[in-house]
C-alpha cells in the first residue's frame, strides 16, 4: 500500500491488505482504535509516528482488526471527527518531536457499510534522527519485526553522521551545476551572462534505490514553466527532463529541469539582462517569480515521487556590478553595485511538499524564500528586501 498515492487510497486498496493477506512489517501497522487522550496514549501514538520517520517511512491504519500481526476486519472509528483528529495529530508530531515532523500526512477512508477509517503517512526523515520529547520524554525509536524499540547509540549516531553527509552532498551537488552552468553545459545554449538559479534538492536524491518517474513531467508541460517565461516546451535528455521558453535546438533565456534523482534545477538570464552601462535587479520581479513556480515546482516533485524534506538554493551568477533598481521614492544612503562574481545563498529546509497560501503562514512560498532574498538585499547594501511589512507577511502587491 505505501506505493499508492494516500488520497487514491480507498475501501478496495484496505480490504486487499486483508485479503492478500498483508502483515504487519516495517513499514505498516495496524491499530483498532485511535485513542488520544491521556499522556501515556499521546506518547504511544508519537513514539510509533517517530519510528516510522527514523526508518523507511510507512503507514499507520486505524480502524483495523488485527490479530498477531495479521488484519482480519475494518472497523470504523467510533465517535471520528477528521477535521478534529488531523488537527490533533498535526499538532502532536509537531510539537511532541524535535526537530518537528511535517511529514505526516493523514487521509480519512469511507466505509461502505458507514464510518471512516484513518490512514497515517509518515515519510523517512532524511535530515535527523526525530527524538519523542512529549511530557518529558527524551527517546529516539526506529521499527524493528513489525514494531517500535529504543535506538541503540550506535543507530543514533550512525543517523546523525549520515544526515551531516547528505547535506554536505547537497552542497556538492550544487556547486558542480552551478559549475556546469558557468562552463555552458547545460541542456540547451543560454542567452546572456548573468543568471537566476534555484535549485531543490531532496535529501532523498541520494537513495541509491530511489528513481524520479519523470514521465509525470509530461502530464504537466502547461502547469510546470520556467521562471520567468510565456512559452515553454518539453524536452526529453541525458540528466532527465526540462522544460524551455525555446525549441529543443534553440537559444533559451529560461528553463527548468527535473533529474533522475528528484532534484529540481531553474535556470533564467532573461530577468538580469544588461542594457548597455545598467546592470539592475528590478525589484519585485525575481521574488514574485520565484514565489510564483516553488508551488508548482513542488507539486510536479511530489508527483515524480519526491518526498520532503527538501533543501532549496539561490544563486546569482555573473552578478558583479548589478545594483538594485528599487520603486521610485524608495532611496537608501548605504545601496551599492554587488561587489562579487556569484552570490550563494544558505540552504533553506521545506519540510513539506504542501505550502500554505496564507500570507503569514510558516510553509508559505514567501516565508520560505524570505531568507533568500535577504541576503541578495544585503549584497546590495540595503538591511533587508523591501517587499515585506513589519509583521513579515508579503506584500503580494509589490510588482515591478
Amino acid at each position: 500500500m505505501n506505493d499508492t498515492p494516500l488520497q487514491d487510497i480507498d475501501e478496495s486498496v484496505l480490504l486487499r491488505l486483508i485479503s492478500t493477506p498483508v502483515l504487519e512489517g516495517d513499514r505498516i501497522e495496524y491499530k483498532e482504535l485511535l485513542n488520544l487522550t491521556s499522556d501515556e496514549q499521546k506518547k504511544k501514538f508519537l513514539a510509533g509516528v517517530a519510528s516510522f520517520a527514523n526508518s523507511s517511512g510507512g503507514d499507520m491504519v486505524f480502524g483495523v482488526e488485527a490479530r498477531d500481526g495479521q488484519p482480519i476486519a475494518l472497523k470504523a472509528l467510533p465517535a471520528f471527527n477528521y477535521d478534529r483528529v488531523s488537527l490533533q495529530i498535526r499538532d502532536l508530531v509537531r510539537t511532541g518531536i524535535q526537530p518537528p515532523l511535517y511529514t505526516a500526512e493523514s487521509h480519512a477512508v469511507r466505509l461502505n457499510s458507514g464510518g471512516e477509517v484513518l490512514v497515517l503517512r509518515i515519510a523517512k526523515t532524511w535530515a535527523v534522527p526525530h527524538l519523542v520529547t512529549y511530557n518529558g520524554e527524551h527517546r529516539f525509536y526506529v521499527r524493528h519485526g513489525g514494531g517500535k524499540r529504543l535506538m541503540d547509540v550506535g543507530e543514533i549516531r550512525t543517523a546523525f553522521t549520515m544526515a551531516d553527509n547528505i547535506r554536505e552532498r547537497v552542497q556538492s551537488w550544487r556547486l558542480q551545476r552551478v559549475a556546469d552552468i558557468l562552463a555552458d553545459t547545460t541542456p540547451c545554449d543560454l542567452s546572456g551572462e548573468a543568471a537566476v538559479v534555484v535549485h531543490m534538492v531532496p535529501f532523498r536524491a541520494f537513495d541509491p534505490g530511489f528513481e524520479a518517474n519523470l514521465r509525470e513531467i509530461e502530464k504537466r508541460r502547461t502547469t510546470v514553466r520556467p521562471l520567468y517565461s510565456d512559452g515553454w516546451g518539453t524536452y526529453h535528455e541525458f540528466d532527465g527532463v526540462y522544460v524551455a521558453d525555446g525549441g529543443v535546438r534553440r537559444e533559451v533565456t529560461s528553463l527548468v529541469q527535473f533529474f533522475r534523482n528528484g532534484a529540481v534545477e531553474g535556470v533564467d538570464t532573461g530577468m538580469l539582462a544588461a542594457h548597455g552601462d545598467k546592470r539592475l535587479i528590478e525589484a519585485g520581479l525575481l521574488e514574485n517569480k520565484l514565489i510564483e513556480r516553488l508551488p508548482s515546482w513542488l507539486d510536479a516533485m511530489s508527483k515524480v515521487g519526491v518526498s520532503a524534506p527538501i533543501l532549496i538554493m539561490l544563486s546569482l551568477l555573473n552578478v558583479r556590478g548589478y545594483q538594485m533598481k528599487t520603486p521610485i521614492g524608495f532611496t537608501s544612503m548605504d545601496a551599492h553595485p554587488i561587489n562579487r562574481d556569484h552570490l550563494h545563498t544558505s540552504p533553506t529546509v521545506i519540510e513539506t511538499l504542501r505550502l500554505n497560501s496564507k500570507a503569514k503562514a510558516s510553509n508559505h512560498p514567501a516565508a520560505l524564500l524570505r531568507s533568500h532574498f535577504d541576503t541578495i538585499w544585503n549584497a546590495c547594501g540595503y538591511p533587508g528586501c523591501i517587499g515585506y511589512d513589519n509583521s513579515g507577511k508579503w506584500l503580494a502587491g509589490n510588482d515591478p
